[in-house]
């Protein structure tokens, strides 16, 4: 109740906002049906990183904060109903050890949401979960695994992490692992998948884990495609047709390999994933560090890393783009597959810079708002918000149950 009644003020307030402008940005006639829909309709993020944040500094999540993307209050305002947190694993750990470790951290930061605040946080497991508390007045956290290096060399340890609440996993992050080659790293390892990331996938179907292809190689994703036997996800990434030879995007035939599968592909909101101009910066700093890593001898998450990182970061300039620049990306997976492959995976708190018009969870409206001023129906923006990813991870639980079958 207390959700609904906050989230009926804040229609209230923005209808208020909107009628104290001028006649000129009565384009908010849209806004407010926008800011109905969001919180009418269920709205499923599938990529936040928030276990990493509240990893060096906890802090309650309940109420608002003047820090990060995201806190209960400010999910309430956009109508995030859905949010799969991260379980982020650095790459650096996966040589000097400690991946899994990392990871059943960042899953016990999950899991303490639910415990502390039970009225306002629930894991779910399930997409009958989600029927099931939805609505609530609760935001619904599901739970991903950013970099199967904490798999570590073990098998055993998918349906370890399985039973933890692990349903997605994104096989890799900024460097390979044992499982398959990095988008990121100069140098591939397996020239895609390795055979033990075979078998991880294998069993991933299995179990009914979605596979993630965010972040792997070229030669990866293709080798992926032949190996799984249910529909993939890319839980965060957007289009390559935006930024020639950022192979961190996907390019059109990739996208029509998901669809192909059953499989959607989530948005993520970041610039560099958004707009060629800041693609390139983001690159040149990534090679810049990297280097600097290597000279000095250091990891990933040093400090020195982090300062040496805003240092470079000022040196070059670019446009952040903005929501037009997200919602084309959305547009032009429509167009290339329909409208059922496509949904939002914005990588809050992992990501940089955000596009004009979007700053944190209370922003999904602004997206709802641009899907309708390009003629959007209503059950379309739907499926993009939610439905869509729901409907794959509900086709991989049943892939997993043939499976058992047999």
């Amino acid at each position: 109740m207390w959700r609904k009644t906050q989230a009926i003020l804040y229609v209230l307030f923005m209808v208020i906002r909107l009628f104290s402008q001028s006649e000129d940005n009565i384009r908010n006639e849209k806004f407010v049906q926008a800011t109905q829909m969001a919180q009418e309709i269920l709205i499923l993020d599938s990529h936040l990183d928030v276990p990493f944040r509240l990893s060096n500094n906890f802090e309650d999540m309940s109420v608002l904060t003047n820090r990060g993307h995201f806190d209960y209050p400010r999910a309430v305002m956009g109508g995030l109903n859905v949010a799969f947190f991260a379980a982020f694993v650095p790459s650096d750990l996966q040589k000097k050890g400690g991946a899994k470790a990392k990871a059943e951290e960042q899953i016990d930061i999950i899991y303490q949401l639910q415990n502390k605040w039970p009225e306002k946080f629930r894991v779910i497991q399930s997409t009958s979960e989600v029927k099931k508390y939805y609505p609530s007045n609760m935001v619904l956290l599901g739970i991903g695994l950013e970099n199967g290096a904490a798999i570590e060399d073990q098998i055993e340890n998918v349906k370890y992490f399985f039973q933890r609440g692990v349903r997605y996993i994104t096989l890799t992050h900024s460097k390979n692992n044992r499982i398959c080659d990095s988008s990121f790293d100069d140098e591939k390892l397996w020239n895609g998948l390795s055979p033990f990331g075979a078998e991880v996938i294998k069993e991933m179907n299995k179990l009914g884990i979605m596979v993630d292809v965010s972040h792997v190689s070229d030669q990866a994703f293709w080798q992926i495609v032949e190996v799984s036997q249910a529909p993939i996800i890319a839980s965060h990434s957007a289009c390559r047709f935006f930024t020639p030879n950022f192979e961190r995007n996907l390019d059109d035939e990739m996208i029509k390999a998901i669809a192909c599968k059953g499989g959607v592909i989530q948005i993520a909101f970041g610039s560099f994933f958004l707009t060629q101009e800041f693609s390139q910066r983001a690159e040149l700093i990534r090679k810049k560090v990297a280097q600097y890593i290597i000279e000095n001898n250091l990891t990933e998450q040093d400090s020195l890393v982090r300062i040496y990182y805003e240092k470079v970061k000022n040196e070059y300039s670019a446009r952040p783009g903005t929501i037009v620049d997200l919602v084309n990306h959305i547009d032009h997976v429509v167009k290339l597959v329909g409208i059922n492959h496509v949904g939002l995976g914005s990588d809050f708190e992992g990501v940089g810079v955000l596009p004009e018009g979007i700053k944190d969870v209370s922003s999904y409206p602004e997206i709802i708002l641009e899907l309708l001023k390009r003629g959007y129906s209503e059950q379309e923006i739907q499926q993009i918000c939610g439905d869509n990813f729901l409907r794959v991870w509900a086709k991989v639980e049943e892939r997993s149950r043939q499976l058992s079958e047999h």
